[in-house]
């Protein structure tokens, strides 16, 4: 998450948070330069871990941009302001890594809904550019929690673009630890429906791994789902090894394990985290994640024309018989246009994906193959193209 300042930005030198504040517009772009040079140091290829190659490497890939921008006058934007603040700072980001993920908003749930409305229809450019909405759902009680989901993603379908995934960055439970087995079942639970939920789900965090668990009277201390040496609570032990099974990454006889950390209580919960009963899908006004584009001509003869929009031009690509499971495409705006600001692609039936000026397509299997691809100016000039080719076998 990239958020909050410096008081010669925000231009609050009174208010003991005054560095929580958004900047002054005047200094969105400082702020942008801030996010870029970020992304060029700790970033995928960053300077970071060229300069400390023997650390591991885990580059920064999400940048969240603000914390609960609709939330507490002293660290919310106006959303039409947001919409600008957010184009600014994406794009330095992008510059650097064409790929990185921004997601939008990091909404808390006050008043989400007619703030997201006021954003994108103060710039409608953010539909084509925003591909991620965050939001902290903070249920407490699971029906609760998926209610509030169900509910945004109806209005990102009907403000921004079903197209959109979401990101839940903050969910959790303040309880003492009298009640961690609570917190427990509730983490479980959410973890395994985000999964199978139908509402675009790309991200589901809790909030969060420690907290100082001393002031009984401050929420804020309870959160934390591990202790101050390291060691788990039970809920922290139920997350983990949800969101494991849930990846596959742990046998399903570990269910017995998650069953002993909830009481007995796994019941349902196991039949889904083992595939024995598919639950109902939180969300049934739009598609699984991911969301499909429909195929308009899924004639995979390669003369057949582009669509109607200005083509992109692919000044490099493999022949349309190719022996090579590994190709490459780079992608450029036409003369008569401006340079493309964002680009994504789509190899056959998968997900659209963003990618850079040039895109390499590897360990494809024999077979015919379609790429397309979108792209938008700095403009807001729509750009397509298309290209088919079937790889031959060996």
């Amino acid at each position: 998450m990239l958020a909050y300042g410096v008081r010669w930005a925000t231009g609050d030198y009174e208010s003991p948070d005054g560095w929580r504040r958004p900047p002054l517009p005047k200094h969105y772009d400082d702020f942008a330069a801030y996010a870029g040079a970020f992304a060029a140091r700790y970033g995928r290829n960053g300077s970071f871990w060229a300069a400390y190659p023997w650390l591991p490497y885990h580059p920064v890939r999400s940048y969240e941009i603000w914390n609960e921008t609709n939330w507490r006058d002293n660290a919310a934007f106006d959303p039409v302001e947001y919409g600008d603040f957010y184009a600014r700072v994406q794009a330095a980001i992008e510059a650097v890594d064409p790929a990185a993920r921004t997601p939008f908003g990091a909404l808390a749930w006050t008043n989400a809904e007619s703030w997201l409305q006021r954003a994108f229809e103060g710039h409608p450019g953010l539909r084509e550019s925003v591909d991620e909405v965050s939001v902290h759902l903070y249920g407490h009680w699971t029906e609760i929690a998926k209610q509030r989901l169900r509910d945004f993603r109806a209005w990102i379908d009907r403000y921004g673009d079903p197209s959109m995934r979401i990101d839940v960055t903050e969910d959790g439970v303040a309880v003492g630890p009298d009640l961690d087995d609570w917190r427990a079942d509730y983490l479980a639970e959410m973890t395994a429906s985000m999964a199978n939920s139908g509402c675009g789900v790309k991200t589901y965090i809790p909030h969060t791994w420690w907290t100082a668990e001393s002031n009984p009277g401050d929420t804020e201390d309870w959160f934390g789902i591990a202790a101050g040496d390291g060691s788990l609570h039970s809920s922290g032990e139920a997350f983990t090894l949800t969101s494991q099974l849930m990846r596959g990454l742990l046998p399903g006889n570990m269910l017995s394990d998650l069953d002993d950390l909830l009481g007995g209580l796994l019941g349902n919960l196991g039949d889904i985290l083992t595939g024995s009963n598919d639950p109902e899908p939180i969300c049934t006004s739009t598609a699984p994640d991911p969301v499909p584009e429909p195929d308009p001509d899924p004639d995979p003869d390669p003369t057949m024309p582009v669509p109607a929009e200005p083509q992109a031009e692919l000044i490099l690509k493999p022949r349309v018989g190719s022996d090579s499971t590994s190709v490459r495409f780079k992608i450029k705006a036409p003369s008569d246009t401006g340079p493309i600001k964002k680009r994504r692609y789509k190899l056959d039936n998968r997900d659209w994906r963003k990618t850079g000026k040039t895109l390499v397509l590897k360990n494809l299997s024999p077979g015919r193959h379609q790429l397309k691809v979108k792209a938008t100016t700095r403009h807001g000039e729509k750009l397509s193209a298309r290209y088919k080719w079937h790889v031959e076998r060996p």
